[in-house]
């Protein structure tokens, strides 16, 4: 299989085509009608959403259910912020790279250890991996600052701010529209007709010739590395990171974000992260049961739409 199979389809659906270009319009005229505590929130959800949306790219898509994507986020974050303190670069370049390089070794290497296992066992390799990360990170004070975090100091590029919740809000929203665009041609090319096959049954397409363990770590490995993204984004927004970027807690929110919009849909991760989001926002001041809420809308939907808030739409418009 080549890399022209990747990207070899001919087929657009101009209905989704037409309606994701009427919103991204839309998002990016909205900072002109609302308030910076409006922009921050909608800039946390589309981080959260390519965070998702990466971390489906394996779970969802190729049935990988992995517990520590937590490690990638938290090395994009780390990367951009470690390069900054420890060699001052002056310019935000060689701190990406250096952060999509990291991402991309440690995913090729948990991919490769984890996909001995499978199911249960592929998971909870995956976590076992992401905390010794976190571990790393907490202990080694002297070099990430341990449970203290670092402070970041980015600067312009060609004179131009890339940091804050404004310019962040446009740079997330053009990453995740990127992001969609590409995955959607993945997925209706032959090699997603791949992973859309290894998620149904990978014996099967094993047994027909298909190189599942390579396919499956060629997706571990590009979920991974774009995961890295969204922690890279993060620390752009908040030009501060700490441990608990690579804790388990971020493995759970990116899981539950793709679960309530809908694992086996595109925009599932997408319409997850704004409904977590925006509902944790409105029980914020509610304490331990703003918790419990969550926890009880998260089980009905999972009881009332299998395949999320996406799933019961559709379900809901194919019965009319």
């Amino acid at each position: 299989m080549s890399l022209r199979d990747v990207f070899d389809d001919r087929e657009v659906d101009w209905p989704i085509v037409g309606g994701g270009t009427v919103a991204f319009i839309a998002f990016l005229v909205l900072p002109l009608f609302i308030g910076p505590y409006e922009v921050n929130l909608l800039t946390r959800i589309f981080i959260l959403a390519f965070f998702a949306m990466s971390f489906n790219l394996a779970f969802g898509f190729t049935d990988l259910p992995s517990f520590g994507h937590a490690a990638f986020f938290g090395l994009g974050a780390y990367g951009v912020a470690l390069v900054f303190e420890h060699l001052e670069p002056g310019t935000l370049v060689i701190p990406v790279i250096v952060a999509l390089l990291a991402a991309l070794v440690f995913s090729l290497f948990m991919g490769i250890a984890s996909l001995r296992g499978r199911g249960i066992y592929f998971a909870l390799l995956t976590f076992a991996f992401a905390q010794f990360l976190y571990e790393v990170v907490f202990r080694w004070t002297e070099f990430t600052g341990g449970d203290d975090g670092l402070i970041v100091t980015i600067p312009d590029i060609l004179g131009i701010k890339v940091t804050g919740p404004e310019n962040v809000y446009y740079i997330s929203l053009v990453l995740l529209a990127l992001l969609t665009v590409g995955m959607y041609r993945v997925l209706n090319s032959p090699f997603g007709k791949v992973m859309g096959a290894i998620r149904e049954n990978d014996d099967r397409t094993s047994a027909i010739g298909y190189p599942v363990k390579r396919v499956q770590l060629t997706v571990f490995a590009l979920s991974g590395t774009l995961a890295s993204i969204a922690g890279i984004l993060q620390t752009m927004n908040n030009q501060f990171v700490s441990t608990g970027l690579f804790f388990w807690q971020q493995s759970v929110d990116v899981l539950v974000a793709t679960i309530i919009g809908g694992s086996t849909t595109l925009v599932g991760p997408i319409i997850g992260a704004f409904f977590l989001v925006l509902l944790r926002e409105g029980v914020r001041d509610l304490s331990n049961v703003g918790t419990i809420l969550i926890g009880v809308v998260f089980i009905l939907i999972i009881l009332l739409a299998s395949d999320g808030i996406v799933g019961m739409i559709r379900q809901y418009l194919e019965d009319r």
